[in-house]
């Protein structure tokens, strides 16, 4: 049961509109008309992606809409060029016959470390996922939280799946957290959350229990700050540590509750599915 209340009294609520931070950096793009790589400075800026000669952005390059693509990572490690490797992805129309610019069908793209490209096509999917409830995998939960839907309780998508997942069919299993899954079931799980594909995403005839609890963990640990967040730590400890067994709790509730919304709201969710599961 969502506490109405709770999210009427805070400043995040589900109907407003989170802002996409822009995102630069350097990659290698493979050229539309003569297929060699070149080094260029990219900006991710609203809906748009543009590339100059460096990051003083005095030459633009070029530039195309994000809207109606996708972003995929085409194979863990390829060829940039004959002298080094990279880790490419590739951003495309999603009508196959439709061009991005007059020389270029798609973009594909080269990064030079795995973190590197996963930190681009977060912030790809980003723009293109997170009104629709996707793009929740590294994306802050003040972020995502406007973006929730009551059905899922206003909890991002993934969170409400794996646990109610969970409830209906591993209460009883062994080892819930301590096991999981394969990492590559795993990833592709997360990129059909990302990609906020249709539901169900989550199919009991071929995900396991320990699986899809994996996959809550791994969308816990990549939040960029975690449920609790840092700057609350020092004074959670100190409270603490003056609290004797049995006396009152007050102060821990009073700081809890002082959490940001989507933190507080989370927070209580997943203490709730926890007591169940411990309850067992």
């Amino acid at each position: 049961m969502v506490d109405d209340s709770i999210l009427r009294s805070r400043s995040c609520r589900p109907h407003e509109v989170a802002g996409v931070e822009e995102y630069s950096g350097w990659l290698k793009k493979l050229g539309g008309k003569f297929k060699t790589w070149r080094k260029r400075f990219f900006v991710l800026r609203g809906s748009k992606l543009l590339y100059y000669t460096g990051p003083d952005e005095m030459r633009l390059l070029g530039e195309f809409s994000l809207e109606g693509t996708q972003a995929e990572m085409l194979s863990a490690e390829n060829e940039c060029n004959s002298d080094s490797k990279g880790y490419l992805f590739v951003v495309k129309p999603e009508d196959p016959t439709a061009f991005l610019t007059q020389t270029h069908q798609q973009f594909i793209l080269c990064a030079s470390n795995p973190e590197e490209r996963k930190s681009w096509m977060r912030a790809i999917r980003k723009v293109l996922y997170l009104r629709h409830g996707g793009a929740l995998f590294g994306t802050h939960l003040s972020e995502a939280f406007p973006f929730t839907k009551p059905e899922h309780g206003y909890h991002p998508r993934v969170v409400y799946d794996t646990t109610q997942f969970i409830r209906d069919y591993g209460m009883e299993t062994e080892g819930i957290f301590r096991k999981c899954g394969t990492q590559h079931a795993l990833l592709d799980l997360a990129e059909a959350y990302d990609e906020a594909a249709e539901e169900p995403i989550l199919d009991p005839g071929q995900h396991s229990v320990h699986l899809v609890a994996g996959l809550l963990k791994y969308y816990l640990r990549e939040l960029p700050e975690p449920v609790i967040p840092f700057r609350f730590y020092d004074r959670l400890k100190s409270t603490g540590f003056r609290i004797a067994d049995g006396q009152d709790l007050a102060p821990l509730i009073d700081i809890l509750e002082s959490l940001p919304a989507p933190n507080y709201h989370l927070l209580q969710y997943l203490c709730q599915f926890l007591f169940e599961v411990s309850a067992l």
